[in-house]
């Protein structure tokens, strides 16, 4: 078997590519490493025989249909609502350094930016998408892929993939119209608010989450598949 080595420095910034790749596609980080390890171990084992042929573009192809495999397999396998698990997202305006940052010369004007498609309700909206659907929307919405590289890096004609964005823009629309983009300001006032909710919670201060609370607030667990949890229901008001 023919394999090959990448240099350090290749490999360190095509692995934080890939991994925003992947946590997107998956909502998991735990699946985005493990995908983007067995993307390399294909890199090395399989390289490809056009040595003209740039390794991004590669592994980014590789690496999408492996997120677009796990998440068919998931949603065959897993019973009940599936929540994305969040990561921390930092102190600036950037993503979680997971991507290399792009140039001014270079900057995607994309439907989407990077620290709002890492946001919970970004990732829960992405649950609505096809898997093939997911894919498109990201690379065209998110990281800025032309029409052409986006139809290469999935295996699908330009005209495939205008439909197939068209009908995922569709399923985003209730997202859009709903729209909170995390802004400093935004993420400062939920990060107060959290921190008053552990308080009361750690208090056992009922009166004090009950005003915290929405009348409308709708709980939706997630199992994980190990444990069991309750369907989504509407809790007019916390009790504790």
């Amino acid at each position: 078997m023919t394999t090959m080595t990448l240099p350090a420095q290749i490999y360190e910034a095509d692995r934080k590519f890939l991994w925003g790749l992947c946590y997107r596609m998956t909502g998991n980080a735990a699946n985005a490493d493990d995908i983007v390890q067995e993307t390399f171990v294909r890199a090395m084992e399989r390289p490809s025989r056009r040595p003209d042929e740039l390794l991004r573009p590669w592994l980014a192809r590789v690496a999408m249909n492996l997120s677009r495999d796990h998440l068919r397999h998931r949603r065959r396998s897993y019973v009940g609502p599936w929540l994305p698990s969040p990561v921390p997202a930092g102190d600036d305006e950037s993503p979680p350094s997971y991507e290399p940052l792009a140039g001014l010369e270079d900057s995607p004007m994309a439907r989407y930016d990077m620290l709002e498609s890492i946001s919970f309700a970004f990732l829960l909206a992405l649950e609505a998408l096809t898997p093939s659907q997911r894919a498109v929307l990201l690379l065209r919405d998110v990281f800025d892929y032309s029409t052409g590289e986006t139809a290469q890096a999935l295996a699908m004609t330009e005209a495939s993939v205008k439909v197939t964005l068209h009908r995922a823009r569709r399923a985003m629309r209730d997202y859009d119209k709903d729209r909170a983009i995390p802004t400093l300001a935004r993420r400062e006032m939920t990060r107060r608010a959290l921190e008053q909710f552990l308080l009361y919670l750690s208090e056992r201060n009922a009166e004090g989450l009950e005003r915290l609370l929405a009348e409308d607030v709708v709980s939706i667990s997630d199992g994980g598949g190990a444990a069991p949890c309750v369907r989504a229901q509407q809790c007019a008001q916390a009790h504790y």
